[in-house]
């Protein structure tokens, strides 16, 4: 299995190509720089290789001005802030509605009680006035 750097040697490679290794089968490979970042099917196996960045590349970045994105940083901690003020007044809400609801419910929990009650006491009257009828039936 030849390394990058003796196919490198083997084949004339020039300064600007990028040379790797197929990862499926391990063949060397070269492309001229143009072709960093393409997927091309590998000469030996035809699987599809992403063709690498040059590491030279990777490492340089021209100097910017930050003024932009610091403009952006401030804006978006800006937003940011606005947002967790926001979801702290909905939060602050949610805990409000939750304890009304308790309370609701303790209340309807309470009444069902008393509707269970009031269905017995009158079931109660109801059969005392079925006695009282039987009762005024047999009288007569």
């Amino acid at each position: 299995m030849a390394t990058a750097k003796e196919a490198e040697e083997n084949a004339g490679i020039s300064e600007r190509d990028v040379v790797f290794e197929c990862p499926s089968c391990a063949k060397s490979l070269a492309i001229d720089r143009r072709g960093a970042g393409l997927t091309i099917s590998c000469p030996q196996c035809s699987e599809p290789v992403r063709v690498p960045m040059p590491q030279d590349e990777l490492v340089q970045h021209p100097p910017t001005d930050h003024s932009e994105e610091f403009a952006d940083a401030t804006e978006l901690q800006s937003d940011l802030d606005a947002s967790q003020k926001k979801i702290q007044e909905l939060t602050d809400s949610l805990n409000r509605l939750a304890s009304e609801q308790e309370k609701m419910q303790t209340q309807r929990d309470a009444q069902q009680n008393v509707i269970a009650k009031l269905r017995h006491e009158f079931s109660s009257i109801q059969m005392a006035l079925d006695n009282i009828y039987e009762q005024l039936g047999k009288a007569e």
